[in-house]
């Protein structure tokens, strides 16, 4: 699945990339905001950086669409990687040379300085001289690892005005799930602090503080959409106007109707990217997975009104480093719910994949 899902995305950059050549590209100067950090992998569900990235993918696409030259950004040791390629477009990859400037930097610390690359003929005291910006922004629910905030950084301080950006913008989709069996998985890594003789050691003070670590884990990877109970709400970031504030505390009004009657254990996310008219839809193939701290009955019809709200943390992982991602999140939610009555029989009906709404029923 990562491969495939890295060819999707790859593949669908160098479409957007291609069909938008003669507008956004030929002949114009490009900015290519974290070139080392484009592709990407999975390892046990959670998103990951991994060596076999694909280096500088995004800008050698540029170059080859006609670009004048490319700056290719990138703070981590991925640019010298980068570098090397350059350096061996005297041989290969000629259509590289004098058309690629790497920068190993983050892009809040480029100076005007950084843009003279003389031996290359491309001289500016002036930082606004892009005139598309492209990047691979995103991270879990569009926003995580906050490299969405560089993107904006540098449509403001280097974009000339009237400039382009890939991608546009970027929508979360979020849909209330019901799965009993990811539940029971997800509670059984706290049933080991149920153990009251351990070698003689009680664990059972710790069972509350197990179970809250265990739901408070943002689970990463695929879902199948059958497990979703009601429509989706949906929320788009434009890139292309939206403020580095204006991220930092973004709440999402949610409005759903239960298409069944069951349990909803928590909230399904994933996102869209519009790249200037070609969409990656990632769908359920890169999603989360969120945990209601107590889940919640509904009946078919009933509806369910809250909100979500992402907060900006204090920390931030730079463009670069390799440590795991620690995908915990703190929500907030507050649900005005009906009072419902539920007539259960004895015998739970048989799973169906098609029909959610009988895998959490009580028995």
């Amino acid at each position: 699945m990562n491969m495939l899902s890295d060819s999707v995305r790859t593949s669908t950059y160098h479409s957007a990339i291609i069909a938008n050549g003669p507008t956004m590209f030929a002949n114009r100067v490009v900015m290519d905001v974290g070139a080392g950090s484009g592709a990407f992998t999975f390892r046990d569900g959670f998103r990951t950086n991994n060596q076999s990235q694909l280096k500088g993918i995004l800008s050698f696409f540029a170059v080859k669409s006609g670009a004048q030259m490319v700056i290719a950004v990138e703070a981590s040791g991925m640019a010298e990687k980068i570098s090397r390629m350059l350096a061996s477009a005297h041989s290969r990859n000629q259509y590289l040379k004098n058309r690629l400037l790497v920068l190993h930097s983050k892009v809040e610390e480029i100076t005007p300085n950084m843009l003279i690359p003389n031996s290359q003929g491309f001289v500016t005291t002036d930082t606004r001289v892009v005139d598309t910006i492209i990047s691979e922004p995103v991270g879990v629910l569009l926003l995580h690892e906050r490299m969405v905030e560089s993107f904006i950084y540098a449509r403001d301080h280097f974009l000339k005005p009237g400039g382009a950006m890939m991608p546009e913008s970027g929508t979360i989709h979020l849909a209330p799930f019901s799965d009993a069996a990811f539940y029971a998985q997800t509670m059984a890594k706290a049933r080991f602090w149920e153990n009251t003789d351990f070698y003689g050691v009680d664990f059972s003070p710790l069972k509350s503080d197990a179970v809250d670590e265990a739901f408070e884990q943002v689970a990463v990877g695929v879902f199948n959409p059958s497990i979703l109970i009601a429509n989706k709400v949906s929320h788009c970031v434009d890139f292309r106007f939206c403020t580095v504030e204006e991220l930092s505390d973004i709440v999402i009004p949610i409005d759903w109707i239960s298409q069944y009657t069951g349990i909803m254990h928590g909230i399904a996310g994933w996102f869209d990217l519009d790249l200037c008219g070609v969409v990656i839809e990632r769908s359920y193939n890169i999603a989360a997975e969120m945990f209601l701290p107590t889940a919640s009955s509904g009946v078919g019809g009933s509806p369910y009104e809250a909100w979500v709200t992402a907060d900006r943390s204090d920390d931030r992982e730079d463009e670069g480093d390799d440590a795991d991602e620690d995908l915990r999140y703190t929500r907030r939610a507050r649900w005005l719910l009906h009072e419902q009555l539920f007539t259960y029989g004895l015998e739970a009906p048989a799973m169906s994949p098609d029909r959610p709404e009988t895998l959490s029923l009580y028995k």
